[in-house]
This record gives structure tokens, sequence and C-alpha cells, in this order.
């Protein structure tokens, strides 16, 4: 695998979190629990039983949603008013806050059944002949650009866990080329435009799995999984 850890980024950083029973906590409750206050915005979903507290947390945009029997946590870069794609810079710290913010709400709990470990991962470069070139050295295919258009390569490469004896796991990548271009309104409009290698992850229990995670499994397949998400983003699939 090639090793290319310098530039990554992520436009967001995801856990989530699923139970057997129906969750009882509101969100705000939640949301108070890992961050120690109140969010700033609270948006209900009725048709989808969906609800979602939001606030600035550690200078990031913290995000907790919850459903039925799901919770999810996610961080997301607060927007700059600059030309600049706003992302997550700091991987591997962002990374580690958004897991222990995570343990503070499982704690001991007993009925977790299954757990993702997701993200959208941009790798810039100068424009899109290069970003096809790092797609290609990072999936072992050879694309190229001008002759391939809208590539998307997904692959999902499970594996045995490592950290709880029996239980498979997903190694879920979606492999881009997205371009994204900022528009700045102000005395004279001025846009500029970014080119990115991007890799959207997901990085879950199996869904096969029926029985609930004993508490102390439960951090160990957390670590598991954000290191084999950061590990496969940073160097890419083998096949």
């Amino acid at each position: 695998m090639t090793n290319t850890t310098k530039n990554w980024k992520a436009d967001h950083l995801r856990v989530s979190i699923f139970s057997t029973r129906i969750i009882q906590e509101s969100v705000e409750s939640i949301y108070e629990t890992v961050t120690g206050v109140l969010p700033a915005d609270i948006n209900q979903k009725p048709a989808t039983g969906e609800s979602i507290a939001t606030g600035i947390f550690d200078e990031l945009r913290f995000e907790v949603r919850r459903s039925f029997n799901r919770v999810d946590f996610i961080i997301q870069p607060i927007p700059l008013p600059t030309l600049q794609v706003s992302l997550i810079s700091d991987l591997e710290s962002c990374i580690k806050k958004l897991k222990q913010t995570t343990y503070k709400y499982i704690g001991n709990k007993d009925d977790l059944i299954r757990i993702a470990f997701g993200g959208n991962h941009l790798y810039e470069v100068e424009n899109p002949v290069e970003a096809y070139k790092k797609l290609s050295s990072l999936t072992g295919q050879n694309f190229i650009f001008g002759k391939h258009k809208d590539v998307i390569f997904q692959i999902n490469i499970p594996s045995k866990s490592t950290a709880k004896p029996g239980l498979s796991i997903n190694r879920l990548t979606n492999w881009v080329s997205p371009t994204i271009t900022i528009n700045q309104i102000s005395e004279s409009t001025a846009s500029k435009t970014h080119f990115f290698c991007g890799c959207v992850a997901d990085f879950n229990t199996d869904a096969e799995n029926k029985s609930t995670f004993e508490p102390k499994y439960l951090e160990p397949i957390i670590e598991e999984l954000a290191l084999e998400m950061l590990t496969f983003v940073q160097s890419g699939v083998s096949l």
C-alpha cells in the first residue's frame, strides 16, 4: 500500500451506536452528557422519529442524532469565511476527541448490538488530472482523467475483529474525485475551485451479529474501527 498520510482532511467524522432497545434519553440529555453543556439548537423530525441537537464544542460543530434505537455523534469544522474549503485538518486528534466523547455515552451499556465509525475524507490536489492519479494509486486501478468520467470505486473488504473473538467487521470505502467551488460574495465576487481525491469510509460491525456486546468490548471495538478506517484512508486498499 502507498503511504499518503500527508494532507488528508475530512468534512465530517461520525460514530453510530445501535441498541436492541428503544432509546429513552432525550437528545438534549445525550448532548449534555457527552459535552457538559446544553446544545444551541434542537430539531425534531416526527416523521422519522429523529431528534437532532447541535452546538459548538471544543472549536468544532458537534451534532447528536437520536432515533428509535440509534445514536450518531458527528463532528464537523466550523465554516470558514474564505475561499478555502472548511475541513477538519488534524484527523488523528479529532478522531481521538470523537472516541472520547462516545465513551462518555456508552459507559457500561449492555444493550448495544452494532457500532460504526465513518467519515468523508478529502486529499486536495492541484487539478483533476492529479486527482485521478491519486485515486489510481490508492485503489490499484488505472483511472485517467479525460478518458474516464464520474468514477466511483466502492469496495468492502471484511475481516475478523481483533478486539472481540468471533466478530466480523465491514471495511467499506467509496473512492471518488470530487470538485468543490467556493463563492465569496463581497464588494467584488470571487470564487475558487478545489480538486480532491475523496474517500467516504464506513467501518462497522457486521449487521448479522445478533448478540449484544459485553461492556468490556465496547471501547476496544471502537478503537479498532477508528484505527482501521484511518489506515485504509491513508494507505489505500490492497486488492
